[in-house]
């Protein structure tokens, strides 16, 4: 911890550390049960190969598309859990994108920009959580509530940014970074008509939890607070930067409203 000289603002790290609980995994359950998921990688290559914004023509397209089949690019894939989630397992595309042969290929042919025509994650192995567990996102400096106790935990800025980069999100509301780090911390005295803005590094994006019920912990009234349906609702004209791009146009759900074209 650090504090700013005015005691008015102070500088965290926050470390998390994810372990397996057997009291709450169910009995059939295993850490190294193997499940069958969509592949990742294969899917977001394919929705990168039809991006206009990457101007791989049709020919190329369908080339790209058959050489990510010959590096074993299937549309699913069957990994153990504890992989799928954070230890991470070696995906074909990946360890090609970062081969030493692409390398050294992309220098000599493409004066060092990769000759993958597609973004290829800056990671050695896929996993959603690969790299997360026992680490810390960024770092935060927050507001220590001594000029105004309502303002405890808001966050001031994340990874030295007041807001998300623009490529993240298209607009300025699904960029901002409002409230307290994963809602670590709220105002005192709460009512049922506050509303508690917080914000979730591993989604990229901030919340805001609303009053849901009144409940008890260990004969102790309290509130409890949750994450609303609107917030996730992309049809609202507020989260519209959180819409799927759709490039490959296509209305999956004909019946949503304010559905692109």
């Amino acid at each position: 911890l650090r504090w700013n000289d005015a005691g008015t603002e102070v500088f965290y790290q926050n470390y998390k550390e994810y372990v397996i609980n057997d009291e709450y995994t169910c009995s059939q359950c295993s850490w190294d049960d193997a499940v069958t998921i969509p592949n990742p990688t294969g899917i977001g290559a394919a929705a990168s190969l039809q991006n206009p914004k990457y101007n791989i023509t049709p020919v190329a397209q369908q080339l790209l598309g058959f050489g990510l089949l010959l590096l074993g690019e299937y549309p699913f894939v069957s990994q153990p859990v504890k992989k799928i989630l954070f230890d991470g397992y070696n995906d074909a595309l990946l360890d090609a994108g970062h081969s030493e042969i692409v390398h050294f290929l992309s220098g000599l042919l493409n004066g060092g920009k990769s000759i993958i025509p597609i973004p290829i994650p800056d990671m050695p192995l896929l996993g959603f959580f690969q790299g997360y567990n026992n680490s810390r996102d960024e770092e935060y400096w927050i507001n220590t509530g001594k000029r105004n106790i309502n303002e405890l935990g808001e966050i001031i800025t994340w990874a030295n940014r007041t807001s998300l980069p623009d490529s993240w999100w298209p607009t300025e509301y699904s960029r901002s970074i409002r409230g307290s780090d994963s809602g670590s911390f709220c105002k005192m005295r709460l009512q049922e008509d506050d509303k508690l803005p917080f914000f979730q590094s591993f989604m990229c994006r901030s919340f805001t939890k609303t009053f849901f019920n009144k409940t008890s912990i260990r004969g102790i009234p309290a509130y409890t607070y949750a994450v609303p349906y609107e917030d996730y609702d992309t049809t609202s004209d507020i989260n519209i930067g959180f819409r799927y791009k759709n490039i490959e146009k296509v209305n999956y759900y004909p019946d949503w409203p304010y559905c692109p074209e």
